[in-house]
C-alpha cells in the first residue's frame, strides 16, 4: 500500500496511477486537537421585565459562562377585549372614621328670620306619680309651650288651731208662711238672726 504524506502528493499519485491504482490512499491520523471551553455549569432565572407593547423580547446572561443568570425582558401583548361584569362581591367591613377635615370658610349670613313669640299653651294638672312635661306646638314664628304640672302629694295634718271667741247665738223665727201644691221650707236672713219661710199644701 501506499502512504501519502499530504493531499498534494496524494492528488499527484492519483494523477499518475489512475489507471493502475484501483484504491484511494489514506495518510496517518493527525493529532487530537485542544480541548473546547467547557459549557455553562448552573443556569438561573435573573430578573423578568415587561416591556411596552410593540418591543422586542430579549434575554441577557448578567452572570459567567460557567454559571448563567438569565434577565428576561418580555413585551407586553396588546389590551384585549373587555370581559363580561362579573357578579358584585360581598361588602367589606366599614372601615375606621379618618380624621376631620378643616373647617371650610364661613358662609354668607342669610336675611334676618321674624321674630318668633312663645306663649303659655294648655297648662294641665297631672297626679302625684307623673313627672312635669312641657311640649311646643303651633307654626313659626308663633309657637306654644304647653305645660303638665303634677299635683304635689298631701301634706302631712297641721297642728290644731286655737279656739276662736264664742259667735253670737243664732235665732230661729218663723218668717212668711204660704200655702201652695206642695209642703216645702227655706231659711233667710243674716246671722246670727234667721227666719224659717213655710208653703203649707192646700188641702183638696
Amino acid at each position: 500500500m501506499n502512504n501519502c504524506s499530504n493531499d498534494e502528493q496524494i492528488l499527484q499519485m492519483i494523477e499518475r496511477n489512475k489507471k493502475s491504482c484501483c484504491r484511494p490512499c489514506f495518510g496517518p491520523t493527525g493529532a487530537t486537537g485542544p480541548t473546547g471551553p467547557a459549557g455553562p455549569a448552573t443556569i438561573a432565572v435573573g430578573t423578568t421585565t415587561t416591556s411596552d407593547p410593540g418591543t422586542s423580547a430579549s434575554v441577557t446572561n448578567v452572570g459567567t459562562t460557567e454559571n448563567a443568570i438569565l434577565n428576561f425582558t418580555i413585551p407586553q401583548g396588546p389590551t384585549g377585549p373587555t370581559g363580561p361584569t362579573g357578579p358584585t362581591g360581598p361588602t367589606g367591613a366599614t372601615g375606621a372614621t379618618g380624621a376631620t377635615g378643616a373647617t371650610g370658610a364661613t358662609g354668607e349670613q342669610g336675611p334676618v328670620g321674624p321674630t318668633p313669640t312663645l306663649q303659655i299653651g294648655e297648662v294641665t294638672q297631672g297626679t302625684p306619680e307623673t313627672g312635669a312635661t312641657a311640649s311646643i306646638t303651633g307654626t313659626a314664628p308663633d309657637f306654644y309651650i304647653n305645660l303638665t304640672i303634677p299635683q304635689g302629694a298631701t301634706g302631712a295634718q297641721g297642728d290644731t288651731g286655737t279656739q276662736g271667741p264664742a259667735g253670737p247665738t243664732p235665732t230661729l223665727q218663723i218668717g212668711t208662711v204660704t200655702s201652695g201644691p206642695a209642703a216645702s221650707a227655706s231659711i233667710t236672713g243674716t246671722a246670727p238672726d234667721f227666719y224659717i219661710n213655710l208653703t203649707i199644701p192646700t188641702q183638696v
